[in-house]
């Protein structure tokens, strides 16, 4: 709007200005022309300026968060509950032994051996030869009573060890003072058991590849695989 009334103003300006060239001199005649040049320049510089569009807006792009991979948590295995615990992977891993059932957890070497359930009310943590490392193997039960009643120190223990064609046959409960240096069943709840057994490692690198178990070494023959790798 203000564009057009200065147009306007300038036209009437023109037509006013005419007038008066009419009445005038030549002198006066060339005052008059450049005043309205100067008014003409006047109002067209004006009117581009006003008339000059502003620059569309430029869209503000939010980049997006980039994704957080979320990690993957491992539950804990429930140790009171035989049915749930999935046996460590092995070619023999279940096994049955004197009616009770067996499943291989996990084998590990280190100073001691520690109950698989935190609140085992009978295994503890037993650590051998003052810290020497031994090669440890955990196995569950599905009868929790089986210290003494399933596995004793009767029982004809056969662990092979492996290190090239080495291998170990070892009977009894450290009776001949070898490698075996002992097993014991922690109990837990009303209806699973705990098997963990440790031996001494004949040699640095070696690991057992076989466990067996038989009621005597009569029975030795007779021996039920509880792992084999």
């Amino acid at each position: 709007m203000k564009t057009q009334h200065k147009l306007i103003f300038v036209s009437l300006g023109f037509i006013l200005v005419g007038g008066l060239i009419s009445g005038c001199g030549s002198d006066q005649n060339q005052v008059v022309a450049q005043t309205m040049a100067a008014l003409t320049q006047k109002a067209i510089m004006e009117a581009a300026a006003t008339n000059t569009p502003l620059p569309p807006p430029t869209a503000t792009e939010t980049p997006l968060p980039s994704a957080t991979p979320t990690p993957t948590i491992t539950p804990t295995p429930d140790y009171t509950n035989f049915n749930k615990v999935t046996p460590a992977a092995a070619s023999v891993n279940v096994a049955s032994y004197k009616n009770v059932n067996f499943k291989f957890v996990k084998m590990e070497i280190g100073s001691k051996v520690i109950p698989l359930d935190p609140n085992a009310t009978t295994g503890k943590e037993y650590e051998f030869n003052k810290g020497q490392n031994t090669a440890n193997i955990y196995f569950m039960a599905d009868v929790n009573a089986i210290y003494n009643k399933v596995i004793s120190t009767n029982t004809y223990v056969i662990v092979t060890f492996s290190n090239g064609e080495k291998q170990l046959v070892l009977e009894g409960w450290n009776s001949k003072g070898g490698a075996l240096k002992g097993f014991y069943a922690s109990e837990k709840t009303d209806t699973v058991g705990e098997a963990d057994f440790a031996f001494a490692i004949p040699e640095e690198g070696m690991e057992i590849v076989e466990l067996q178990l038989a009621e005597s070494a009569k029975a030795k023959d007779n021996a039920v695989v509880l792992f084999k790798k």
